[in-house]
């Protein structure tokens, strides 16, 4: 567990999510990022290699079971 400030991105894999994702990371919050897609995984990686401290998780908030 964190004491840094936590912030959930949906969508966070790519495009806008990823920017505000990374940009909340460089301002030293721990980031949750989510997505449908795979893809998020390797961009949450790409933050963690940046110093950022990241997340990922595989979730379709269009789906109630997969939350």
């Amino acid at each position: 567990m964190t004491d840094k400030r936590v912030a959930v991105i949906t969508g966070a894999g790519r495009g806008i999510g990823f920017a505000i994702a990374k940009r909340l990371g460089e301002r030293g919050m721990h980031v949750i990022m989510t997505s449908k897609y795979e893809q998020v995984s390797d961009s949450a990686a790409r933050l963690r290699a940046q110093g950022a401290s990241a997340e990922a998780l595989i979730v379709d908030t269009s789906d109630e079971s997969s939350i």
